[in-house]
C-alpha cells in the first residue's frame, strides 16, 4: 500500500508538489525559520534577501521553490533542455559544493518518484567556472542544464560569448550566494552590471534571491541586489547571532612582535593534539605560503595521508581531491585559506582553528561557521595568537561576536573602469544604440546617479554613492570612440561629411563581421581619430563622426575642462622651437634660446 503524502499544513509546504513535500518531511521534518519566512516572498516573484546564520537552511530555502517548479514540469512532460535557474557564488569551491549538494536531493526525489510509480526525467545541473574542462563546456552548450552554477567572472564571459548567451536567454531565477563577499569591492560592481545585462538579454525582470549570513547595513545590500527595479526588495532577517564555542589559544612562550621557531613548534603540537581529539579539523591561515608550511609540519606529526592543503594556487585536481577527502572523513586536518571559508558544506567538521587574526568580524564568523554546519549544531572554534597584535585582535573578535557586532559594508563609489569593461563587452556581443547604452549605464547600484539630463531619467536614492553625469558620459564616450575607430569606418574617413539626418539619428555600435579579428587588432588610434572625438576640443553644435548624441552631451559637459597642452612632434627628444627674440632680450639669452 502506498503511504499518503504528509500534511503540508504543519510544514509550510502547502505550495509544493506532494512528491517534494514527502521528500522534505522525510529528510528534514519541518522548515526552518528562514525557509518559512522566505518562501512566500519568493513565490510572489519578489527580489528577496535572506539573512540567517550559517547552517540554517537558507540555501535550500532559495532552491526548493525552483526544484518544485522543475519537478512539476518534469512530471507533466514539459521539461525541456533549457536553463531556468542560475546560481552565482563568489568561490569556485562553493560552486562545486552546491552542485554536489543539489545532486543528492534531486536524486532522492527521482527515486521517490519511481517508488510512487511516477515517470520523471532527470533534472540536470552543471558548473561553469574557470576550472570547468573543455569537454564539459561543450557538453553544456550542446545540452543546457536546468540549473547552472557559476561565478561572477564566468557569468561575465557567458554573457559575452554568442553560444552561451543563447543558454542564458531562458533563465527565470537568479540566486546570489554570499552576497556580502562581493558587494564591498569592484567585483560586486561587475556582478551588478552583469545581472542588469542578464535582464536585458532575457527581456524580463528576473527573480533575484540573495543569501548571506553577515551583512550590515542590510538595507544597502538589499538595494544592491535589487538593481534598477523600482519595487522595494523583501528582506528576511533572522539574524547572524548563533551560539558558539570560542576560545583563544596562547602558547606558553612569551608573545612578541613576531613568532619564533620555538613558538611555532608549540602551535604545531597543539594543532596535532586538537586534530586527534576530533574526527575532522579545518585550519584556516591567511596566506598560501603559510598553508603549505602548516600542512607540511602537521603531516610530520599526524602522517602524510592525514593532512591536506587547499588554496587557489593548487590545481583543480588537487583541490577537488582535498575537498572529497575531508567530506569522506579520510583526513584529520585540512589547512586552507579563504578558498573554503564561504558557505561550503564540507561535511561533519567538528573544529575550526584560525592561525593569527582573520582581520574581520565577518570573515571570523564565516570561518568558524564551517564547524557544525548542520541544523542544531554548535560551531566550535579556536583562535591561535602568534603575536601580541593577534592576541588583542582575537580577543576583540570574540567580544564582537558575542555582542552581535558586524563590519559595515560600503559599496564602491562609481567604478568607471568596471563600467568601461562592461560597455566594451556589450558592444562586442551585439548592436547597441548609444542612447540605449547611455540609459543602461546607471541601472546598477554602483553606477546609479541622482541627476541626469532630460533624455535620461533614473530613480534616485540616498543610499548609494553618486556618479556624476560627466564621468558616466565620458566613459560611454571613450568606449564609443574606441569601438567606432577600431571597428567602424566613419563618414569623414571616406572623404564625405555625415548627412544632417545621420547626425540626428543615434549611431549603432557594432563589430562588422567582414573585418577579421586580426585586422581589428591592428587598427591603431591615430592622432587624427583621437582629435576628432576629443571632448575638450569639440563644440556642442558640431557633428562628431562616429559618435552621436551621447558623445555631444559629454563634449558639452566637459567643455569647461582645461584643454590639454599640445604635443610637439618636431622629433624624438627635441625641444620646441625657440620664440622670436624681442628687443629687450639680451644677445646671450637669444643665443641660448637658439641653441
Amino acid at each position: 500500500m502506498t503511504p499518503a503524502a504528509p500534511q503540508s499544513a504543519t510544514t509550510g509546504l502547502e505550495w509544493a508538489h506532494p512528491l517534494v513535500q514527502e521528500w522534505f518531511v522525510r529528510r528534514f521534518g519541518t522548515a526552518t525559520e528562514p525557509q518559512a519566512q522566505g518562501w512566500p516572498h519568493i513565490l510572489a516573484g519578489k527580489t528577496t534577501l535572506i539573512s540567517a546564520p550559517t547552517g540554517s537552511g537558507k540555501t535550500l530555502a532559495a532552491f526548493l521553490i525552483c526544484i518544485d517548479r522543475l519537478v512539476r514540469k518534469a512530471l507533466s512532460g514539459d521539461l525541456s533542455d533549457r536553463t531556468e535557474v542560475l546560481y552565482v557564488s563568489p568561490l569556485k569551491a562553493l560552486s562545486n559544493d552546491i552542485q554536489k549538494n543539489l545532486e543528492t536531493p534531486l536524486g532522492e526525489i527521482l527515486l521517490l518518484a519511481g517508488e510512487r510509480g511516477m515517470l520523471m526525467p532527470e533534472i540536470r545541473t552543471a558548473v561553469r567556472t574557470g576550472d570547468t574542462l573543455a569537454h564539459e563546456r561543450r557538453a553544456m552548450l550542446a545540452r543546457p542544464p536546468h540549473i547552472l552554477v557559476t561565478t561572477p567572472e564566468s557569468l561575465y564571459i557567458l554573457l559575452t560569448a554568442a553560444k552561451s548567451r543563447e543558454i542564458l536567454k531562458t533563465v527565470e531565477t537568479v540566486i546570489v550566494d554570499e552576497i556580502h563577499a562581493v558587494a564591498d569591492d569592484k567585483r560586486g560592481a561587475h556582478l551588478a552590471l552583469s545581472l542588469e545585462r542578464l535582464n536585458q538579454l532575457t527581456g524580463k525582470r528576473l527573480t533575484r534571491i540573495g543569501l548571506s549570513a553577515t551583512q550590515k547595513p542590510i538595507e544597502t545590500i538589499a538595494h544592491f541586489l535589487t538593481g534598477s527595479e523600482s519595487d522595494d526588495p523583501a528582506i528576511v532577517q533572522i539574524g547572524h547571532r548563533r551560539e558558539m564555542d570560542l576560545a583563544v589559544e596562547v602558547p606558553s612562550s612569551e608573545l612578541g612582535p613576531i613568532a619564533s621557531n620555538e613558538m611555532w613548534s608549540e602551535i604545531y603540537d597543539r594543532l596535532a593534539q586538537l586534530a586527534t581529539q576530533h574526527s575532522s579539523t579545518l585550519i584556516f591561515v591567511n596566506t598560501r605560503r603559510l598553508a603549505e608550511r602548516v600542512a607540511h609540519n602537521l603531516a610530520e606529526r599526524l602522517g602524510r595521508d592525514a593532512v591536506a592543503a587547499h588554496h587557489g594556487s593548487l590545481s583543480r585536481k588537487l583541490r577537488l581531491a582535498a575537498e572529497r577527502k575531508l567530506k569522506a572523513g579520510e583526513i584529520r586536518a585540512l589547512v586552507a585559506t579563504a578558498s573554503l571559508e564561504l558557505g561550503i558544506d564540507i561535511g561533519s567538521v567538528d573544529l575550526v582553528c584560525q592561525i593569527g587574526s582573520p582581520r574581520s568580524i565577518s570573515v571570523g564568523l564565516q570561518r568558524i561557521g564551517r564547524a557544525g554546519h548542520w541544523r542544531g549544531a554548535i560551531p566550535k572554534g579556536r583562535l591561535f595568537a602568534t603575536t601580541r597584535d593577534d592576541l588583542i585582535e582575537n580577543a576583540a573578535l570574540i567580544r564582537a561576536i558575542r555582542q552581535g557586532d558586524l563590519d559595515r559594508i560600503a559599496i564602491p563609489d562609481s567604478p568607471m573602469d568596471i563600467l568601461a569593461q562592461q560597455i566594451v563587452a556589450m558592444c562586442a556581443a551585439e548592436d547597441w544604440a548609444e542612447d540605449a547604452l547611455f540609459s543602461f549605464s546607471p541601472s546598477a547600484v554602483p553606477i546609479r546617479t541622482a541627476t541626469w539630463s532630460a533624455r535620461v531619467s533614473t530613480r534616485s536614492s540616498k543610499c548609494y554613492p553618486k556618479a556624476s553625469p560627466v564621468s558616466v558620459a565620458a566613459t560611454v564616450l571613450t568606449c564609443t570612440a574606441i569601438v567606432s575607430t577600431r571597428f567602424c569606418e566613419p563618414a569623414a574617413a571616406r572623404g564625405s561629411p555625415p548627412s544632417p539626418a545621420a547626425a540626428q539619428s543615434p549611431k549603432i555600435l557594432s563589430t562588422p563581421l567582414s573585418r577579421s579579428r586580426k585586422a581589428s587588432r591592428s587598427a591603431p588610434l591615430t592622432k587624427t581619430s583621437r582629435s576628432r572625438v576629443s571632448p575638450a576640443t569639440s563644440s556642442c553644435s558640431e557633428t562628431l563622426p562616429g559618435v552621436s548624441a551621447v558623445s555631444r552631451l559629454a563634449a558639452c559637459l566637459s567643455k569647461t575642462r582645461k584643454a590639454p597642452r599640445p604635443r610637439y612632434h618636431s622629433g624624438a627628444g627635441k625641444r620646441p622651437p625657440a620664440p622670436t627674440s624681442s628687443p629687450r632680450t639680451s644677445p646671450t639669452c637669444a643665443n641660448k634660446s637658439a641653441r
